[in-house]
């Protein structure tokens, strides 16, 4: 991923239907970002996945294709 001043940015991130993702803050797993547990993450073109739980469940990807994902540069 890549810092551009404002976001952290992947793009191009091919995931398979089924896998799990999770960010993490600083390098560190002790700062983890999940699923709320009840949020779907769903695969739509401009869609933000708000609220991010700490330390919340991994976020299971539903669709097998290639995601963009934009952080907040919080998580740099």
């Amino acid at each position: 991923m890549v810092y551009d001043g404002e976001w952290l940015i992947g793009k191009n991130i091919k995931l398979d239907s089924k896998e799990e993702i999770k960010f993490r803050k600083d390098q560190n797993w002790g700062n983890n970002y999940g699923s709320q547990g009840n949020q779907e993450f769903e695969h739509k073109v401009d869609v933000i996945y708000e609220n991010p739980s700490e330390g919340g469940p991994n976020i299971v990807i539903p669709d097998a294709v290639t995601y963009d994902f934009y952080l907040s540069g919080d998580f740099k």
